[in-house]
């Protein structure tokens, strides 16, 4: 019953999300990035949230790995697709400043969506990240 509740509430969460794509921050603001690319990003203590969006046109597993934390930020990642070709996949770290992995397996391609967000409430001071998406048959 617990893993159904979550499922829930995370298809709930990504819902919301992809429904604020038309204001700043939301999907529909979502910066494109390429496969096996080194992505750089910023998280300001006044907006601590980055959508990003990238094209599959193959299957495969899908890896994002966070290649560099600030120390005082707690990322989560949420992964979701344009027309629901895998439910929503998060990874979150557990501690501040921990590397996060998300893997999924992608069995259909689409448009994927990608936010990363820092959990660590209060204010946090202006910091900068990076990751690689890669996709392995």
């Amino acid at each position: 019953m617990k893993n159904l509740i979550s499922i829930v509430v995370l298809v709930s969460l990504t819902c919301v999300l992809l429904a604020e794509g038309n204001g700043e921050g939301g999907y529909g603001s979502a910066m494109e990035i390429q496969l096996d690319q080194t992505v750089s990003g910023h998280l300001a203590s006044t907006y601590q949230e980055d959508f990003y969006k990238f094209d599959l046109d193959r299957t495969g597993t899908l890896e994002v790995k966070m290649m560099e934390v600030p120390a005082n930020a707690q990322t989560e990642m949420v992964l979701s697709s344009e027309h629901g070709s895998i439910l929503p996949v998060m990874a979150s770290g557990s501690v501040p400043g921990e590397l996060v992995t998300l893997k999924a397996d992608i069995t259909q391609p689409d448009l994927y969506y990608l936010l990363i967000r820092n959990q660590v409430e209060g204010d946090l001071a202006e910091t900068d990240y990076a990751f690689v998406v890669s996709l392995s048959r």
